[in-house]
């Protein structure tokens, strides 16, 4: 196999844009080998309305699914997610998994991902979270430094470069992603990088290095985004 075919979207906030994921469904024109969810999968904590978006998804596809927390999925609802969904959907968070598609092995990366300036109701609430952010950035490249597989792939909710941030408004962008993140890219290489959470954005895709980046966020992209990641041919062993 020469490529993965990956579909992904973000921000479905179910129930708010659940009729847009549903028709989003219906135009995907290829079967994906993996389907990513990255993140504010539902509104406001809404458990419940995961099994929706599962039941939208399951009449179009029935293949792998990987999935990330966003902000709207509340860290001390994480273990509900997944003890009700993880039989249906593999939740990454701060980790990685290893797949294989007919000899093709790729190695995913999921995590909410880092803000540059926590808001201001994290700053007030959540204790330490500045380095909880500095550290996760770090973390995240340890990640993708030990994975040994053909491709990689990183999946994060929040921003992972201003670039796909255009179309919010600029004095925004620190409290939507983490630029820190550019320099991951740069250093690891991935074959892809995707992200979520800006619903105002105008660019769904950027290059950072050499590495794609995608803004899946369904307000933004009004689609599933589809996405190739290709195995890199090692030019110098022909010479």
């Amino acid at each position: 196999m020469s490529e993965v075919t990956v579909a992904a979207v973000a921000d479905v906030h179910a129930p708010r844009y659940l009729e847009l994921f549903r028709q989003s469904l219906e135009a995907l024109e290829e079967e994906p080998h993996l389907f990513v969810l990255a993140g504010d999968i539902v509104l406001r904590g809404k458990v419940e309305a995961m099994a929706d978006v599962l039941s939208a998804l399951r009449r179009r596809y029935d293949g792998l699914v990987v999935a990330i927390f966003g902000n709207e999925e509340y860290a001390d609802l994480e273990t509900r997610f997944i003890e009700e969904y993880g039989s249906e959907v593999t939740w990454l968070n701060d980790s990685s998994i290893t797949l294989e598609f007919s000899g093709m092995r790729v190695g995913v990366v999921g995590t909410r991902g880092s803000l540059d300036k926590p808001t201001t109701w994290q700053a007030k609430n959540v204790p330490g979270i500045e380095e909880t952010y500095r550290n996760r950035v770090s973390k995240v490249e340890r990640l993708l430094a030990e994975l040994n597989t053909d491709v990689k792939l990183l999946v994060s909710h929040y921003a992972l470069t201003y670039a796909t941030l255009k179309g919010e408004k600029p004095s925004i962008w620190p409290y939507l992603g983490c630029k820190k993140f550019e320099g991951v890219l740069k250093r690891q290489r991935p074959a892809a990088a995707i992200h979520g959470h800006a619903h105002n954005s105008t660019v769904q895709r950027a290059v950072v290095g050499e590495v794609p980046i995608y803004n899946v966020s369904l307000p933004a992209t009004k689609a599933i985004t589809v996405i190739k990641l290709r195995k890199k041919v090692d030019l110098t062993s022909f010479f």
